[in-house]
């Protein structure tokens, strides 16, 4: 089966995805990761502000998922940013798609994988998940949680900014928007990370 898990930036979604697709024995696409990618590459070859068709041409001719990138710089502020303005272009939502949903569905084939995004059940596998799931964090837990991953080298307050700019931008883009579609359940990650895995263990056990 397909879990699609959608969610803010900094949610937590991340974390809890990876531990379920242990705990279950499926695959793990981070679709947030593919998209770092793809900011970092364009940004080092100069293709940031290209035309749709000089971008095009670049995605489809490099193989994201096999690209090593130190995960220190795809997970800096810079490329987050640069990833929410990529992330409201159509032809590269697109092009993702169809990369996200080649990686999960191969000869008609549905692959065992917990897919974490922002709209891995409302666009990409609206279809084909067996379990959509919303996790919902108050932006200060966030920017909290984001405050210790820098090692507090960048201050709360700008983080916070930062993470509410990014819900705004993927909230209101024209394409693919954050949002909840009625068959989705929203999980509360407020609390221990364990406490919420299980809490999606029970509810995919039925």
């Amino acid at each position: 089966m397909i879990i699609a898990i959608d969610g803010t930036s900094g949610s937590g979604k991340g974390a809890i995805a990876s531990q379920l697709a242990k705990i279950l024995d499926y695959n793990y696409l981070n679709t947030g990761l593919l998209y770092r990618k793809i900011a970092y590459l364009l940004k080092k070859n100069g293709l940031v502000y290209s035309s749709n068709i000089a971008i095009t041409h670049f995605l489809k001719n490099i193989v994201i998922a096999n690209e090593k990138i130190d995960e220190n710089i795809l997970q800096s502020e810079e490329i987050g940013q640069l990833t929410s303005i990529i992330a409201t272009n159509g032809y590269i939502r697109s092009i993702m798609t169809d990369i996200q949903r080649n990686l999960v569905i191969k000869n008609n084939k549905i692959i065992p994988t917990i897919v974490d995004g922002r709209d891995a059940g409302s666009v990409v596998f609206k279809d084909d998940a067996t379990h959509k799931f919303f996790i919902s964090t108050y932006l200060h837990t966030r920017a909290i949680r984001r405050f210790k991953q820098f090692n507090c080298k960048i201050s709360y307050q700008r983080i916070y900014n930062s993470l509410l700019k990014r819900d705004i931008r993927d909230k209101n883009r024209k394409i693919a928007p954050l949002v909840l579609t009625k068959n989705t359940i929203v999980i509360n990650n407020n609390r221990t990370l364990d406490f919420t895995i299980n809490n999606i263990l029970f509810i995919i056990n039925g």
